[in-house]
């Protein structure tokens, strides 16, 4: 909202779906985190990731610094499964 209370203008974008979570279109703007724990250290990041569902991420990022150190391929799920 502006500060009269009218609407933002939204432009107009392509649907596009991360897991079960739709982003753009007409849908509500989705609320998004990104974890900043070592992504070799999977636990720690599984527990943060959780966190911020329960807070109500409904995606969270993993992002890893370096090609060793990528996720495993089990962390790409939607913030609402990790509830």
């Amino acid at each position: 909202m502006i500060p009269d209370n009218r609407p933002l203008d939204r432009r107009s974008t392509p649907t596009v779906r991360i897991g079960k979570v739709p982003v753009g279109g007409a849908h509500p703007i989705v609320v998004q985190s990104m974890t900043n724990t070592d992504t070799e250290d999977a636990g720690s990041t599984a527990r943060q990731v959780a966190e911020l569902a329960r807070a109500g991420s409904e995606l969270v990022r993993i992002t890893a610094r370096s090609t060793p150190s990528r996720p495993l391929p089990g962390f790409r799920r939607s913030a609402s499964d990790w509830h």
